[in-house]
Order: structure tokens, then C-alpha cells, then sequence
């Protein structure tokens, strides 16, 4: 009876130690890329991620690289983006797009930094965010992007595309 009772405890034993390494092999290193990272130099930020909103199904998503030139206008079509494989794009007025960036280059970005991002919908244009890191959501339009600072940067975008109900 009590050598049972001493090769359960020790199978039990066995399992807590099997999940306990199983846990520490699955956590992530500090400073590993992913999306609950540890923190890291400014130079290794990334975008916020973005959220739809309660009720929007996810039909899409993807991390981008742009590198827009100094005082140069770039347009970003978010209707016209790549969906998740089986997925349709819905009507424009059920469309739902949700993004955010943050500059990667250079790291820390210059005193004259100034980077504008305007939303052209059927309401005109609207101004939706300035500087090195933010988020919004739009929905149907055109997306401009101005790098109106003396030199070259490269922004990531991480977005996710929504259908409304």
C-alpha cells in the first residue's frame, strides 16, 4: 500500500516537473518578438495592435513596411488590401479598417519629426493621427501618408480588416 502511495506521489512529481518545463520552454525570452513582447530599446518598437471594435469579425490582417521619402504624399487603399484565404470583402458601408503604426527608422526620430496620417472618406478629409506611434480605425476611402520631415524613416503597420454585422 505504501510503495502505491509513494510511485503516485512520484508520477505526480514527474507530471508537475514535465509542465513546469513545459511552461518555462514555452515562454518567450526577453526581448522576443511577438504580440505580448517584454520591453525593448525604442529602435525594436513595433506597431500597436490595432483593435475592430466589439462585434466586427476579423477578416484579415498583416504587418507592413512603408518607407515614405520627405514631403512626398503616399496613398494607402485599406479597401483594396489583402484578406485572410476564404474571406469576402464586405459592402463598403459593413467594411471596417483598424491599424497602427510606429516609425522604425530611425530610432529615435529628429526634432522636426512630423508625420501625418488623413483619412479621405465620403465625409472629405479628416485628420486621424500625427506622429512616430498611434492607432486608428477608418472605414471605405484612401488613406494619405506625409512625411513632412527633413529625412527618410520607415514605418510599420499593423493592421486588421473588419467586417460590421
Amino acid at each position: 500500500m505504501i510503495r502505491r502511495c509513494l510511485s503516485g506521489v512520484a508520477a505526480m512529481l514527474l507530471a508537475l516537473a514535465i509542465v513546469a518545463c513545459a511552461d518555462e520552454a514555452a515562454a518567450p525570452e526577453d526581448g522576443a518578438v511577438g504580440d505580448e513582447q517584454s520591453p525593448q530599446p525604442e529602435s525594436f518598437a513595433r506597431a500597436p495592435t490595432p483593435e475592430l471594435g466589439e462585434g466586427i469579425k476579423e477578416i484579415g490582417g498583416k504587418r507592413i513596411t512603408l518607407a515614405p521619402s520627405p514631403g512626398l504624399l503616399v496613398t494607402l487603399t485599406p479597401y483594396e488590401l489583402e484578406l485572410a484565404a476564404g474571406e469576402e470583402r464586405p459592402p463598403c458601408d459593413r467594411f471596417v479598417f483598424a491599424f497602427g503604426w510606429q516609425v522604425i527608422h530611425p530610432a529615435s526620430p529628429p526634432a522636426d519629426f512630423n508625420l501625418e496620417w488623413t483619412f479621405e472618406g465620403a465625409d472629405g478629409p479628416q485628420e486621424i493621427g500625427l506622429g512616430a506611434r498611434g492607432t486608428a480605425n477608418v472605414g471605405c476611402g484612401v488613406i494619405e501618408i506625409l512625411n513632412d520631415t527633413g529625412g527618410d524613416i520607415s514605418v510599420e503597420i499593423h493592421y486588421l480588416v473588419g467586417a460590421a454585422p
